[in-house]
């Protein structure tokens, strides 16, 4: 081989070799490069990541804080509810009791004999009304019954109550007094002013209101735990 022909041969070598190395060198920073762009990919990846799902964490805590507030919302609107539901039932039972005991009191002869004496004493007592006003006291229906005193005369005298009915009636209608048979289904009595068109009443529904109205503040007081 002549000189010149080694000299060709060297170059191609050095050529190869250069080629290798220039390959080598290019696949590792092709390699460093991939390798490079994968980790700022997987972090890139992981920080999407954590970063969603702080998203997701506060999101749900959020919901669950809502959820929490508005099921205690809730439970306080319905523990109200139920206060004011026993508060309502207890006021109902409480006008239901005293209605009760007006009625039962109102029945009772004694106490019908002292409205009617009280009555007719405060008539007889009024100095504001001309003496020939005229007066009617309207008794229980249960106390006159037209329709029995009709069938049976004699029942009408019947009854402590019923003979100090029948003792004043005759004196009371000189003075201008007459009793007669109330509004049906009352208890108590009622006074009326025929000329004039005044009405008193002493009945279970007016001393009804007139106790509620009276008791109602302190019984809701009592409830509020104002007083004890």
């Amino acid at each position: 081989m002549n000189d010149k022909s080694e000299k060709n041969s060297n170059g191609v070598d050095e050529l190869i070799q250069r080629l290798k190395i220039e390959g080598v060198k290019a696949a590792q920073d092709e390699s460093n490069r991939i390798i490079t762009n994968a980790r700022s990919e997987a972090e890139r990846i992981i920080a999407d990541a954590k970063k969603n799902a702080e998203t997701i964490l506060k999101n749900t805590k959020e919901r669950i804080d809502k959820e929490q507030s508005a099921a205690h919302d809730a439970m306080a609107i319905a523990y109200r509810d139920l206060i004011i539901d026993i508060k309502n039932h207890i006021k109902t039972q409480f006008s239901s009791d005293v209605e009760r005991m007006v009625k039962e009191t109102l029945v009772h002869p004694d106490m019908i004999k002292s409205f009617v004496q009280a009555a007719c004493n405060k008539i007889l007592g009024e100095n504001k009304f001309e003496l020939h006003d005229s007066y009617e006291i309207l008794l229980p229906e249960q106390l006159l019954k037209l329709d029995d005193i009709t069938k049976d005369p004699e029942s009408a005298s019947k009854g402590e109550l019923a003979d100090f009915i029948f003792s004043i009636q005759k004196d009371m209608l000189s003075k201008g007094i007459t009793f007669k048979q109330g509004v049906k289904g009352t208890s108590g009595i009622q006074i009326r002013l025929v000329e004039k068109q005044i009405q008193v009443d002493l009945t279970d529904e007016s001393i009804k209101a007139i106790l509620m109205e009276y008791l109602n503040p302190r019984f809701r007081a009592v409830l509020e735990g104002i007083i004890h």
